[in-house]
C-alpha cells in the first residue's frame, strides 16, 4: 500500500497560484498596501539584490519565504512602534504606563488577526476549476494521502474521495482553521534595569509572535486517527513537491515509525536545490539511503 505526501510543488506543477508571491499580489489587488507594509516592517527578513541597474538593493523576502518569516518578528521595533507617542502623565501615571504596557500586544494582535484572515480569503479565492488531472510519476488513487495543502485539489481535480485526505493544516474549501507560521522560538526578556511595564510589553509581542510556531505535537493529536491508519503494510511513501523543511520533520518521523521499517521512499524534486534540501532531510531522519529514490517533476 501507498502513501502519498502533497507539499505546496503539488499545486504549483498543476499551475495553480499558490506561492506566497501570489498572496502579495493578491493583497495588493485587494486594496492591502498599508497592511502589507506594516507586516514587512514587522517582519524585516531580508535579502540583497542588485536592481536592473546592477546596484544593490535591500529587498523584502517576507513574500517568497513567508512562513520563516514570520519567525523573525521584530519584537523591539514592534514595541517601539507602538508606544513611542505615548507619553508618561505623571498627574495619571499609572494609566499610561498600563498604555505602553497594553498597546503593542492589542495593535499587533489585531494585525495577526488580520494576517490570518487575508490568509484564508486568499487560499477560498484561488479558482481550482480549470485545472486539470496530469500523468506524475507514481501517482495513483489508490493510497492514502497526506497533504500540507490548503487546497482540495486532491478531490477537485483527482476525484480522491476524502476519507483518504488527511489535510494536515487545514483545507480552505472546508472553511477550515488554516495552520500556517514558522518554526522558530524566542526567548523572553528578563533584564532587571529595564521597568517592569516596558519588560512587559516587549514580552507580549514576543508571546504573539511565538503564538505563530507551529505546533507539530497539536498537530499530530488532532489527525491522530489518520495517522493510526498507517502501518506496516505500506511499502512505498511518495513525497510530491515538499520543502523538506525540517519543522515538518515530526511528521516524517511519525510516518517512518508507522510504515514498513524497509519502505521505498520516493522523493519529488524540481531544482538543485531541492536535491541539497532532500540529501539533508534523508540525514535528519535516518533514512536508509538506498530506499530513497529521488525522481523530477
Amino acid at each position: 500500500m501507498e502513501l502519498f505526501v502533497i507539499g505546496n510543488g503539488f499545486d504549483l506543477f498543476h499551475g495553480i497560484h499558490t506561492g506566497y508571491d501570489k498572496f502579495h499580489e493578491w493583497l495588493r489587488l485587494h486594496g492591502k498596501g498599508t497592511f502589507v507594509t506594516d507586516m514587512e516592517n514587522f517582519f524585516p527578513d531580508t535579502t540583497v539584490k542588485k536592481n536592473p541597474a546592477g546596484i544593490p538593493v535591500r529587498e523584502s523576502t517576507l513574500w517568497s519565504r513567508f512562513e520563516e518569516a514570520l519567525g523573525k518578528f521584530d519584537a523591539e521595533g514592534i514595541f517601539q512602534y507602538f508606544t513611542e507617542d505615548i507619553e508618561i502623565d505623571y498627574d495619571h501615571p499609572t494609566q499610561s504606563t498600563a498604555a505602553i504596557e497594553d498597546a503593542s500586544e492589542q495593535h499587533f494582535g489585531r494585525l495577526l488577526d488580520e494576517m490570518q484572515s487575508n490568509f484564508e480569503e486568499w487560499i477560498a479565492d484561488i479558482d481550482l476549476t480549470k485545472i486539470s488531472a496530469m500523468a506524475i510519476n507514481h501517482f495513483n488513487v489508490n493510497g492514502l494521502y497526506l497533504s500540507f495543502n490548503y487546497t482540495n485539489t486532491l478531490e477537485q481535480v483527482y476525484g480522491i474521495s476524502s476519507d483518504k485526505i488527511c489535510y494536515l493544516h487545514g483545507c480552505a474549501s472546508r472553511g477550515d482553521h488554516l495552520v500556517v507560521g514558522h518554526c522558530n522560538h524566542v526567548e523572553e526578556i528578563h533584564d532587571n534595569d529595564m521597568l517592569l511595564y516596558e519588560e512587559n510589553g516587549r514580552n507580549s509581542v514576543i508571546r504573539l509572535g511565538n503564538g505563530l510556531r507551529k505546533n507539530t505535537q497539536e498537530v499530530l493529536m488532532t489527525h491522530r486517527d489518520f495517522f493510526q491508519r498507517l502501518n506496516q503494510s505500506m511499502d512505498t511513501v511518495i513525497c510530491y513537491g515538499h520543502s523538506y523543511a525540517p519543522v515538518d520533520d515530526p511528521y516524517y518521523e511519525e510516518i517512518m515509525h508507522r510504515v514498513d521499517v524497509n519502505a521505498q521512499w520516493h522523493l519529488s524534486y524540481y531544482s538543485a536545490d531541492d536535491m541539497v534540501k532532500m540529501d539533508a532531510f534523508e540525514a535528519r531522519l535516518g533514512l536508509n539511503t538506498a530506499n530513497c529514490h529521488p525522481f523530477k517533476m
